[in-house]
């Protein structure tokens, strides 16, 4: 309520007063402003108290000892708008902040394996196709030249192959 009396709460908080502030009588009537106002309460969460305190509703995450929480606080009104208690609570995040991060770990080394792949396709696209234009061009003039009826035929085969592999290796240059 607005005098910082506690109206319900559940066994967690009861718990986990009772593990961080060594409070242990928390109960229905119990005035949390003794734990609020103390030196060792964090800073940050006397701010929401008196954030909701002064009718601010919000939700948002707090890190606290290695673990963190999202806290939701919504102050509860009369009809003349004057502040008659507030609403808070609170859920132990940790575990899906660390499954977000590590999907963003995960997300960030496929980037950069499809970046290598990429910069592996292009480098070996070139690499490949260099020795192959002298190939082709070799093929050509090999064609041209006199030779036996045999030959002719094996060396348009390797000019088309040739051909067909360049094309091939522009195409993954094209994809990379």
């Amino acid at each position: 309520d607005r005098d910082y009396k506690i109206l319900t709460l559940n066994k967690q908080f009861i718990q986990f007063v009772e593990k961080e502030f060594g409070v242990t009588d928390v109960k229905p009537g119990f005035d949390i402003s003794i734990i609020v106002k103390n030196s060792y309460f964090p800073e940050k969460l006397r701010k929401h108290y008196e954030r909701v305190f002064n009718s601010e509703s919000f939700v948002e995450e707090f890190e606290y000892k290695n673990k963190v929480y999202e806290i939701k606080a919504v102050p509860i009104l009369d009809e003349n708008n004057l502040i008659l208690g507030a609403t808070f609570t609170s859920r132990d995040i940790t575990h899906k902040k660390e499954a977000e991060a590590e999907l963003v770990n995960a997300m960030l080394t496929a980037e950069e394996a499809v970046h290598a792949k990429t910069r592996f396709l292009s480098n070996m696209s070139h690499e490949i196709r260099t020795p192959l234009n002298g190939i082709s061009g070799i093929a050509n003039i090999l064609i041209d030249e006199e030779h036996l009826l045999s030959q002719r035929n094996n060396f348009e085969t390797l000019g088309h192959l040739t051909e067909h592999t360049l094309q091939l290796i522009n195409n993954i240059l094209d994809l990379s």
